[in-house]
């Protein structure tokens, strides 16, 4: 029996049903990649989406991991459950989600082919390298099983094609290459690399614009204008042109207008792409026919060709929309009680942090054109912090009509999700036999702490010490209820796994999100194959296009006592664990050693997984009798198997039957290097830094800043590295902004040089201003990481010269009119960004006045290019004529906020 599939809420007596037992198996030489519905109700037979493949697959075809059974390796498609398609000019193409969704890395399923044979050794190589590799195995060859394999997202370049191809290497044979496919890469979002500093939406994409004066002055737009089609304008983003080039428009984004949940997309052409000019395009009658009458939040956002979203929307505004339906006025908008205006935004606010029950909405009712059992339709549009929508429906009956105002309660629960971001509340009165007629509509800032972001990690229920018993059945694993749920939402629970014996598995679950928890009842077989080992799962909603794919659960499954230790070798040993072929030259010694398990009776055999053609081994079967219970087992890898796989790896394993009818049991992996040790003396350079000594450079911070590419190059010798390494450059001294993630890159020098070249963003470098920090890579390369020789980079403070920005702009010289309004003004200072926390203090000799107490750059205050703050007149007319006012400021930019660390400016008297 299955139970994949959840048709209601959690609360349903269904969805609560225990675990069951399932029958006893060989599990752990059962390797399940994919999991298939025989119930009516259950999974739709294709596993695959048709835009994975990287060549069309054929028509009609049912995409499952047999559709390709009678397919020659040399013409299979390979599919990527996470590939972008279309992509102009290429086979498919890699978003920066998709390279990162999957801890494993990203996942490639090549599908059971024409005289697949046990034994056959597949390999996928990224750009002429080989990246992931696998032997088929007797189950896999008989049963037409697909093998899933991981490739490490660092293996592919940035902002460019990478060529895909797969190999099978029959045993004794020669390799058979499938076609060579072009992926296009791009870990680079649109607009900005992330959102606006404390905003829902992104304040390097303009508001969006109507070219008709009447539309764009009055914010209404009429029938007339409707059927004429109204032209909107899209402003060249980012408008911070400093950031860089990677975030500029590009041929082929996607540009998509949203007005009141109607969208409308304009496609980047290449002419467009070259020009800074606003982009234009029309919104005919037939998307107006979508939107509703009423008041109306209007934005934009951008998808780039693979995929990438902006970072949020562009800032939203108004507009009325006016289709004549109603004759009748707008109603009055509502008003939060519990409000207040920010003039500095010039937008009303409601403070969480001072709410403890709901607030109240007020609706006007007497002489508004209400009759008794009239109802009031509320619509309360949420967009929150990170982005993400909800929506809060509120029915209102009108049984009296004298009163001059109700107040009707808006949950504060709900508010407290939308802290950092907005809510447009609108509502519409409804009549029988009549039109509705709609509101006016009010925008509020949702201020308070923030809550946590994202989707919750799923849950698995029956885990018995964190573990899941290998055969419960069914497995139920359940979706928290989510902030902006809709009934009719697709959720994909994504689950990932590694057996006992190492080899990846692979499948996916879908439902309907329905009302509340929606709880997953999956059959057994594809967890039970898992025992010993464990997996991961997370979810995605509507195929993660609006918001990231959940947070993950980590689960083990069976009892992790029955998983046996490592073996070990005589020549490979700790710490770098290498055979090395010129010092070792004969076979490799392994050796298992005693465990309560291996007693007489019980078989024993080893295997030795190669990473290229003609370097796997497996023992034949051992029996242990009365002279080897309790002794090391020993075991022989020939010399010539081992060699195959020089400058790689293999990965050592044993696998026990403990009593005839008992289950499979497997140990820990061993792996080791097949070749010289990895040694790494030489540190890495900085190329905007001046060298003092091999080990210790100084930067001075101006050359990393405008008019300078605000980029630091990091340049990794890359002499004795391979293809196959993986590199990691680390900053470390400053935690936070002084400690970046510099996505990994393979160990492939830069055309013509001998180094590999991190260009990363400088805005690291201002956590480290009259301070150091220690730069050094490490090397992944089959094992544990090899760090590198460290370099000292000293970076010298900022010149007093960048300092001396403070003033007051209305003082006539030295002297202020204390009549006038007076403000302090700083202009920007190096690294100048939203959210660094400035300290304004005034100094006289009859009282000083804290002006700004770690008050952050807004980021209006940025795209203004200066801070701006009013003295109080008051705090003026008491001081005694003549005396001297001292303007003392300071500024964090170190990224931890704290005073403490705060660069004080030149004072201003």
């Amino acid at each position: 029996m299955t139970y994949d599939q959840n048709p209601e809420p959690s609360n349903d007596e269904e969805s609560s049903v225990p675990a069951l037992s399932a029958s006893s198996r060989n599990v752990a030489r059962n390797q399940l990649v994919k999991v298939r519905s025989q119930v009516s109700g259950g999974l739709p037979p294709n596993l695959y989406r048709r835009e994975g493949f990287t060549s069309p697959p054929p028509a009609g075809a049912i995409l499952n991991d047999k559709a390709f059974i009678n397919t020659p390796f040399s013409v299979l498609p390979l599919y990527f459950p996470t590939l972008w398609n279309p992509v102009p000019g290429h086979d498919g193409g890699l978003n920066a989600a998709a390279l990162i969704v999957n801890q494993f890395g990203v996942i490639c399923i090549v599908n059971a082919y024409l005289d697949q044979k046990e034994h056959d050794f597949i390999s996928l190589m990224v750009n002429g390298t080989q990246v992931a590799f696998h032997t088929v195995t007797d189950d896999e060859a008989s049963k037409g099983k697909a093998i899933v394999l991981f490739i490490n997202s660092s293996r592919f370049f940035d902002q460019a094609n990478n060529t895909i191809e797969a190999f099978v290497t029959p045993e004794g044979g020669n390799p058979v290459p499938s076609e060579l496919f072009n992926i296009f890469v791009d870990r680079q979002l649109p607009v900005s690399p992330f959102p606006t500093f404390g905003k829902p939406y992104n304040e390097n994409m303009a508001v969006l614009k109507f070219t008709d004066p009447l539309i764009e002055n009055f914010g209404l737009v009429t029938q007339a204008q409707m059927q004429l089609g109204t032209e909107v304008e899209i402003a060249n983003y980012p408008l911070d042109r400093s950031l860089p080039q990677v975030h500029w428009r590009k041929e082929h984004d996607v540009i998509t207008v949203s007005i009141g949940g109607a969208t409308e997309s304009h496609t980047v052409t290449a002419f467009e792409a070259a020009s800074n000019a606003p982009i234009k395009f029309t919104l005919y009658f037939g998307f107006w026919s979508q939107v509703p009458d009423g008041f109306r939040l209007a934005e934009w956002n951008v998808l780039d060709k693979v995929g990438n979203p902006s970072p949020g929307a562009s800032p939203p505004r108004l507009i009325q929309v006016d289709s004549g339906a109603s004759t009748e006025p707008l109603l009055k908008a509502l008003f939060a009680s519990e409000s207040y205006y920010d003039p500095v935004r010039d937008l009303d606010f409601i403070d969480t942090r001072y709410l403890v029950v709901d607030t109240p909405l007020e609706l006007l009712i007497r002489n508004q054109g209400y009759l008794p059992d009239d109802t009031v339709i509320i619509t309360v549009r949420g967009l929150a912090a990170d982005g993400t929508t909800s929506e809060n429906i509120i029915e209102y009956p009108v049984t009296a009509i004298t009163p001059i105002r109700v107040y009707i309660p808006l949950a504060l629960d709900f508010l407290l999700l939308l802290s950092g971001g907005l809510i447009l509340i609108t509502y519409k009165r409804v009549r029988p036999g009549v039109a509705d007629r709609p509101s006016e509509g009010v925008l509020y800032a949702i201020d308070g702490e923030p809550v946590e972001d994202g989707l919750k990690a799923p849950v698995v229920l029956d885990l018995d010490e964190g573990a899941l018993p290998a055969n419960t059945n069914p497995v139920r694993i359940v979706v928290p209820r989510y902030f902006g749920q809709l009934p009719n939402d697709r959720v994909d629970l994504i689950v990932t796994g590694l057996t006992a014996d190492g080899r990846p598995v692979y499948a996916t679950y879908t439902d309907m999100a329905g009302t509340g928890d929606l709880t997953f009842l999956l059959e057994n077989p594809f967890f039970a194959a898992l025992n010993g080992g464990y997996f991961v799962a997370y979810y995605e909603i509507n195929g993660a296009a609006q918001r990231p794919a959940s947070k993950s659960v980590t689960v083990p499954v069976g009892d992790a006592q029955a998983v046996l230790p490592p073996p070990w070798t005589l020549q490979a040993i700790h710490p770098d664990y290498t055979f090395d072929p010129a010092f070792s030259l004969a076979n490799l010694n392994v050796r298992v050693d005693p465990h309560p398990v291996i007693v007489e009776g019980a078989q024993i055999r080893l295997f030795a997984i190669g990473t290229q053609p003609g370097g796997s081994f497996t023992s034949n079967w051992f029996k242990v009798d009365d002279n080897w219970e309790g002794s090391v087992v020993p075991f022989t890898v020939p010399r010539r198997i081992v060699t195959a796989n020089l400058n790689s790896t293999m990965r050592l394993y044993y696998e026990v039957i403990p009593a005839p009818g008992a289950a499979n049991l497997f140990s820990r992996d061993l792996v080791i290097n097949v070749g010289m040790a990895l040694k790494l003396p030489t540190p890495p350079k900085v190329l905007e830094a001046t060298v003092i000594s091999p080990t210790e450079a100084e930067m001075n911070p101006l050359h990393v800043r405008p008019p300078s590419p605000t980029i630091v190059t990091i340049q990794v010798p890359a002499t004795d590295l391979l293809p196959t390494d993986d590199v990691t450059v680390h900053i470390v001294g400053m935690p936070g902004l002084g400690e970046p993630v510099i996505p990994s890159k393979p160990g492939v020098p830069d055309a013509g040089v001998d180094y590999i070249s991190f260009p990363i963003l400088s805005d690291f470098v201002a956590a480290y201003l009259g301070s150091f920090c220690q730069v050094f890579f490490t090397v992944m390369r089959n094992g544990p990481p090899v760090t590198s020789a460290i370099l000292t980079l000293r970076v010298t403070a900022l010149p007093s010269s960048t300092l001396d920005i403070v003033s007051v702009p209305e003082a006539n010289g030295t002297s202020i009119n204390v009549n006038t309004a007076n403000n302090v003004k700083i202009d920007p200072w190096p690294f100048f960004k939203a959210g660094q926390p400035v300290f304004i203090e005034l100094e006289n000799s009859a009282g000083d006045l804290t002006l700004r107490d770690g008050l952050v750059v807004t980021p209006s205050e940025f795209t203004a290019g200066r801070t701006l703050d009013l003295i109080p007149g008051d705090y003026l007319k008491t001081k005694p004529n003549g005396s001297s006012l001292t303007v003392r400021a300071k500024v964090v930019l170190n990224g931890t906020g704290l005073e403490s660390g705060a660069i004080a400016l030149t004072p201003r008297t």
